[in-house]
């Protein structure tokens, strides 16, 4: 009985890790590509002053 409360107690604990990583890599990804964004405007924005 021990035993499968262990059991349930490390299973759930692993579904909640690997829910949570994925939520920081997905929020990685959208970090990294808000940064590309932002410095490809602020090029854009330089260029046009610049002409």
């Amino acid at each position: 009985m021990i035993g499968f409360l262990f059991f349930i107690l490390i299973s759930g604990s692993l579904a909640a890790f690997y829910y949570l990583k994925n939520k920081i890599s997905a929020q990685r990804k959208q970090i990294l590509l808000l940064k590309y964004e932002n410095k490809k405007l602020k090029h854009k924005i330089k260029s046009l002053r610049n002409n």
